[in-house]
């Protein structure tokens, strides 16, 4: 009796051990807003505020170290579609690419876009207004960027900035550039580092290509809605992500499948394989991802596919496009008008931007300084994959240095 006693004792410790240890072993970062992620990782976060001309306001966060005024050069990085900020402090102090930046000396900004968690706000409309969603990355190239630039230089007291941008991040700079008539405009972008670059759609692998047959559909809700938000960052949707990470963790060992369902989001838009990340931080990418947008944006990205263009949105209004565009058809993007050096790096196991799309883009660009085709990367490796920090990251962060130090503008002028 006394013995099995004992025994009951010691498997209710145990087991209530292992209920600890996996609630724990959910990253804290899980629960943390991007600023508080910063702040975890002993670094500083200066949090700008910067009003489009269009009247949206956004979020931008400098990264620092405390008590040192960062004297490197500034860098720039945009996340892509349904993400924000977190992308770039997901992995860890170890492994995130915002922090390496920063140890590495450069003077480091997050840009967040219109309509994600940290960018709700306008002078006038609220997020319940569905004119508050009206707009596309067509908007976010046409006002998001150039006030997220010219804050960033306003504050780092630089003349340029290196801009890095990964998926929508280098769709939304190539359509900005294109239509740049200012010179010095152009010149504040030193060096466009380009992961994953977004150009036409025509070979999309991904199951976002699913949405062209329906997006008469999509058009026809917007039409009635006016503007509506996609797949929100809500502190419920955290939760639920939070919760079900907690689940995976404790089954994972009986049926592996399991983790690969509960990011089944991610496989449907961008093609995910969680073999390819940090395990440990899954839960961190879950909770933090989609991060909304609007219906209007996912409507362009399937009017892409559908058109297999790099093309401006297509309102299905003559007059309406006649009045935006001076044109029943809405414009192509012309990339041969972007001329500031860019870097190109793209994979090989990429659903969404695939090889044959990146180099179709890129073929076109009259200023490419490199392009890198990483075997074996898919969409999500390049913010979250085990070997983007030697492949990737280290590599960016050595051609800024040299370039820092021995390049000189040179930027065609057209």
């Amino acid at each position: 009796m006394t013995s099995e006693l004992t025994l009951f004792r010691v498997n209710s410790v145990t087991e209530f051990s292992l209920k600890k240890k996996m609630e724990n072993d959910i990253p804290e970062e899980s629960h943390l807003s991007v600023p508080e992620i910063i702040k975890l990782h002993g670094y500083s976060c200066l949090e700008l505020k910067v009003t489009t001309t269009d009247g949206f306001q956004l979020s931008v966060f400098r990264v620092e170290k405390p008590d040192i005024i960062p004297n490197g050069p500034a860098v720039l990085l945009q996340h892509g579609l349904l993400a924000d900020a977190a992308n770039w402090v997901s992995n860890g102090k170890q492994n995130s690419f915002a922090f390496m930046l920063v140890e590495a000396g450069f003077d480091v900004y997050l840009a967040n876009s219109r309509g994600n968690r940290y960018s709700r706000e306008h002078v006038i409309l609220k997020p319940n207004e569905p004119e508050f969603w009206k707009w596309s990355w067509q908007e976010m190239a046409k006002y998001d960027l150039p006030a997220t630039i010219d804050i960033v230089l306003e504050t780092s007291k630089k003349k340029n900035l290196y801009f890095i941008g990964h998926s929508q991040g280098t769709l939304t700079m190539f359509t900005y550039l294109s239509e740049c008539l200012n010179v010095s405009d152009r010149r504040k972008i030193r060096v466009f580092f380009a992961l994953a670059p977004i150009g036409r759609l025509k070979h999309i692998r991904s199951n976002i290509r699913h949405l062209a047959p329906v997006s008469p559909l999509a058009e026809m809700g917007q039409w009635l809605l006016g503007g509506a938000e996609l797949l929100p960052s809500t502190p419920t949707g955290r939760w639920v992500a939070n919760q079900m990470s907690k689940v995976q963790k404790s089954v994972a060992t009986i049926s592996p499948v399991v983790e690969d369902k509960g990011n089944s989001l991610f496989t449907s838009v961008t093609g995910f394989n969680p073999s390819h990340y940090f395990k440990e931080y899954l839960p961190v990418y879950s909770t933090h991802t989609p991060a909304g947008t609007s219906l209007q944006n996912m409507i362009h990205f399937a009017q892409m596919v559908q058109s297999q263009k790099m093309q401006k949105y297509d309102f299905k209004d003559e007059e309406t496009n006649k009045n935006r565009y001076l044109s029943v058809t809405p414009p192509e993007i012309v990339l041969e008008n972007v001329t500031v050096p860019i870097v190109a790096f793209y994979g090989t196991d990429d659903d969404l931007s695939t090889v044959e799309d990146a180099e179709w883009a890129l073929d076109r660009l009259p200023n490419v300084v490199e392009r890198v085709k990483l075997d074996g990367f898919d969409h999500m490796d390049f913010l979250w994959g085990t070997r983007a920090p030697t492949y990737l990251y280290a590599e960016i962060i050595d051609f800024i240095k040299d370039a820092s130090i021995n390049f000189e503008y040179t930027q065609p002028i057209k």
